[in-house]
């Protein structure tokens, strides 16, 4: 098959154009109920790692003092870790937290893009309301055709796994 440029190139055609342009095709698989728990796993031990030290940091009276709702400051300072942990990293570009990012695991909204800090937040909640205390949201993903769990369905975000960017030329015909 002839070079399309060096074709159009020595047999011209009045009036009309070719432009040859860069395009991607995108393929994305859904995260799976185990590659999610397992990544769960490890930004618990993240977290419970990571909120030790702190602890260990502070000055015993700190320590000590008893926070509404947990029983230590150990926990508190958990709770608040993951709070801002979690959005935080599946709104940044990486789009997932370390767990997921071990797993291959991405964060998108339904058309793919990176989703917002406030949506990312809404998310952490729900899925602290919903998923972890009920585990009802978690296995719903085992009954959505898009492996979608309740805070994912509510958020409108996808947990993806194995995104493929691959290159292709395109031929647009300009008249």
């Amino acid at each position: 098959m002839p070079n399309i440029k060096s074709y159009y190139k020595n047999n011209s055609l009045p009036n009309k154009t070719i432009q040859t342009e860069q395009h991607f095709i995108t393929e994305a698989y859904f995260a799976g109920f185990w590659r999610r728990a397992f990544a769960q796993i490890i930004d618990g031990i993240i977290l419970l790692f990571v909120s030790s030290v702190i602890v260990i940091l502070l000055p015993e009276n700190i320590v000590q003092i008893e926070f509404e709702g947990a029983k230590n400051a150990t926990e508190a300072i958990s709770a608040l870790l993951a709070i801002i942990f979690t959005p935080l990293f599946e709104s940044s570009k990486l789009q997932a937290t370390p767990g997921k990012t071990a797993l291959g695991i991405k964060i998108t909204d339904t058309q793919g893009n990176r989703i917002s800090f406030l949506r990312a937040l809404a998310r952490f909640i729900v899925e602290t309301l919903f998923s972890t205390i009920l585990l009802f949201g978690y296995l719903l993903m085992l009954f959505t055709p898009k492996k979608q769990t309740f805070h994912d369905i509510i958020c409108h975000t996808y947990a993806l796994r194995e995104i493929h960017r691959i290159e292709t030329d395109t031929i647009i015909k300009k008249y």
